[in-house]
């Protein structure tokens, strides 16, 4: 897995939710992913997640709103302001409540990663705007975002 995604044919990586709570210890699963959860809040609890204004125009955040209403489980991510300082770190989205990122990507070297935290329960992924944030993201990390229509 390490192999193919520094590879110099540019692997890439693509999470929702709780892939920043699997594969605990392995230190380049920790670099991909930036930091592992904290904890989370209730179910379906408001906040607006705020978009990063040097951001807005990346292929996950086309065409969303600013703010954007999102009801979720929420992580935590203490240790936000050490791991955003990497190379290649960008955060996408924080929320409002906090601060805290809860969407971001990392390019460095040949490798391509965009993580979100929203996704708790099925019905997110029934929203359009959820697809396209996702789509996005996902054809960002693997260098197709050309073809999104």
């Amino acid at each position: 897995y390490e192999d193919w995604m520094t590879s110099e044919k540019g692997g890439a990586f693509a999470g929702v939710h709780s892939a920043t709570d699997t594969e605990n210890g392995w230190a380049f699963y920790s670099e991909v992913t930036g930091q592992y959860y904290n904890g989370h809040s209730a179910q379906n609890v408001s906040d607006n997640i705020q978009l990063e204004p040097a951001m807005v125009n990346h292929p996950s955040l086309q065409g969303l709103p600013n703010p954007w209403q999102r009801n979720e489980e929420w992580y935590r991510f203490d240790q936000h302001q050490q791991w955003t300082a990497k190379p290649g770190f960008q955060i996408l989205g924080r929320k409002s409540a906090d601060g805290q990122p809860i969407m971001w990507l990392r390019q460095w070297s040949n490798f391509r990663t965009f993580y979100t935290a929203i996704g708790h329960d099925k019905v997110v992924f029934e929203d359009a705007a959820v697809k396209k944030h996702l789509t996005g993201g996902i054809m960002w990390a693997v260098r197709r975002d050309h073809l999104i229509k």
